[in-house]
């Protein structure tokens, strides 16, 4: 993970983390290929397995419209995010 935080909109809570691109689909080419590592993390006994990143990118949602590389599978991410880009002290990406 390249950074991220845990926002609140409203009522609704938002976990945001950014990948690295590049980093997700190399991981993701080496899954299909039946390779993987594990990352040992603080808070996951077990460590976590780098094809998690397949699985990630797969159910993404964009948060920015501009973002042209990839485009979720279908059906992925069909919840709506919540708009906060009008209140006070938000940000929008």
């Amino acid at each position: 993970m390249n950074g991220g935080a845990f926002l609140r909109c409203g009522t609704a809570k938002v976990d945001v983390a950014l990948r690295d691109l590049d980093v997700v689909e190399h991981w993701t080419r080496r899954a299909g290929q039946g390779e993987f590592e594990v990352d040992h993390m603080l808070g996951f006994v077990a460590g976590l397995p780098t094809y998690l990143l397949a699985a990630e990118l797969a159910s993404w949602r964009a948060a920015a419209s501009h973002h042209t590389r990839r485009r979720p599978a279908p059906g992925a991410g069909t919840a709506p995010l919540p708009d906060c880009s009008t209140r006070a002290g938000s940000v929008a990406v």
